[in-house]
């Protein structure tokens, strides 16, 4: 574990391109996904939208030394950063907390994937 103020530091010079992932995923929704004829249960809007930010992130980070991505077959993707940081997309609810509940079966795939 590191502390608040370190991980702040090294995700400084990430922030705006992770930020640009993030706004463009949602830009994208509100154009071309959002008006057209299909109204979108509130969990399959948040799936889509994130897809499209973990598209982003893919293609942003890409070629990055300082960055990779770990991935499993169930979807779970994480953008590590300076091996340092792992960094995972999901959707928040209104107070900035997470709706999953985590088990045993999720945390032996994030287990599996630091090895």
């Amino acid at each position: 574990m590191i502390l608040k103020d370190e991980a702040e530091k090294i995700l400084l010079p990430y922030k705006s391109d992770i930020s640009e992932c993030i706004d463009s995923a949602w830009g994208y929704y509100r154009e071309k996904i959002q008006g057209d004829q299909y109204r979108y249960e509130k969990r399959t809007r948040a799936s889509i939208i994130r897809d499209l930010v973990v598209d982003n992130v893919r293609k942003k980070f890409y070629n990055s030394p300082s960055t990779r991505f770990l991935e499993n077959n169930n979807g779970l993707f994480i953008l590590v950063i300076e091996d340092t940081i792992f960094a995972r997309f999901k959707k928040l609810k209104d107070d900035f907390t997470t709706s999953n509940i985590r088990s045993e079966e999720h945390t032996s795939e994030l287990q599996s994937l630091r090895h």
